[in-house]
Formats: C-alpha cells, structure tokens, sequence
C-alpha cells in the first residue's frame, strides 16, 4: 500500500469507538508510508478531538485550473444594474 491513494467515502459513518483505530492506522499511512489520504464526507466528523487525533496535512487542490474547463458552458451573462447604469 506504500505510495498509494486511499479515498475513504461517507467517513462520518464510521463508528466513534473505531476513529482513534482508523486515525492512527492513517496517521502511519500518510506519515510512514507515504499514503495519500482523501476524506470524502458532507458532514465532518471530530477526528482531531480523539485520544489519537489525525495529522490532518494542508489542504491540496485535486483538480488543478478547475475553473478554466466551464468557460464553454456559459450560457448567460448576469448585470447587475443596481450598481451599474444600463446600457
């Protein structure tokens, strides 16, 4: 697993008797290992407030220029003519 990208979806649902097991196990992964961890959640869970809390890294853009790529669907021009006058 050394060197790999684990993606752990809808991790709020991990039972809160597991998240001190699941932190160190990702801790020496992504530490150790040199693992690269995505947390996929809507709904943070607490992992930091734990006996063992996750060594949470900066946060990183997955995907790079992601704005660049909606260009070619715009569809429609917003004004605002409350703090323009019209045209």
């Amino acid at each position: 697993m050394a060197g790999s990208v684990i993606i752990l979806d809808e991790v709020q649902s991990i039972p809160p008797r597991f998240v001190s097991m699941l932190n160190a196990a990702l801790n020496f992964l992504a530490g150790a290992a040199g693992c690269t961890v995505v947390l996929c959640t809507a709904t943070q869970p607490e992992l930091q407030n734990t006996p063992i809390p996750v060594m949470l890294g900066s946060p990183a853009r997955m995907v790079p220029e992601e704005l660049s790529g909606f260009a070619g669907f715009r569809r429609n021009r917003i004004i605002d003519y409350t703090t323009q006058p019209p045209l």
